[in-house]
């Protein structure tokens, strides 16, 4: 599970609950323009995960977000690690939390 915090830390915890990633510097946002409803989310990550080989170093995330989806908005982008592209990723908000 993703957790973008209030306080502008960034959290990934693998499904037994044990973090994995840390946040390297806080998480960004850029507010839409005009009538736009699109937002723009940044941030890193600096993830070990000894369960999986390789898996780690630092990670930039970069996605977009429509601000008036509501409950069921999705954010979608990309992941890049030294300069290349690793990647694509989507994540919904958890209900509840």
């Amino acid at each position: 599970m993703l957790s973008l915090l209030k306080s502008g830390d960034v959290e990934l915890r693998a499904a037994s609950g044990s973090v994995i990633g840390l946040g390297t510097a806080p998480w960004t946002y850029v507010s839409p323009k005009g009538s736009e409803t699109m937002v723009s989310i940044r941030f890193t990550l600096d993830v070990d995960d000894p369960d999986r080989d390789g898996f780690s170093g630092v990670f930039v995330y970069q996605g977009t977000l429509d601000s008036a989806g509501g409950p069921e908005r999705v954010m979608v982008g990309v992941v890049n690690t030294n300069g290349r592209q690793a990647g694509s990723f989507s994540a919904a908000p958890v209900p509840g939390q």
